[in-house]
């Protein structure tokens, strides 16, 4: 049986383990305003983030358990060099005493 992925990993921007690396990061400024940036080398959305300086974290999930938007959750004493395995569209500046927050994607 052929491998329908087999040949295919250069047109398929996403994911195909749960072990493959992110292929982008950069870092966030919590804003109130705005989702995470958004171009042709980044979507507006992170699939993790990491937090460098301990402190909670304001975020919005990409989506809820019905696939509608998300809506804001405080993500309480998140310890310095933890890494969120949460895909999210928003990091507030609001409630977020973190630092030196890094979002990754594909």
């Amino acid at each position: 049986m052929a491998d329908a992925f087999d040949g295919n990993f250069a047109k398929w921007p996403v994911r195909h383990s749960t072990v493959d690396p992110a292929t982008l990061a950069f870092s966030v400024t919590p804003d109130d305003g705005k989702d995470l940036p958004s171009s042709s080398a980044m979507p507006s959305y992170a699939s993790s983030f990491f937090v460098g300086g301990a402190g909670d974290v304001r975020v919005t999930a990409l989506q809820d358990k019905t696939g509608s938007l998300a809506t804001s959750v405080l993500l309480k004493n998140i310890q310095n060099g933890q890494h969120v395995p949460l895909a999210v569209r928003r990091i507030w500046s609001t409630n977020t005493t973190a630092s030196a927050i890094a979002a990754f994607t594909d």
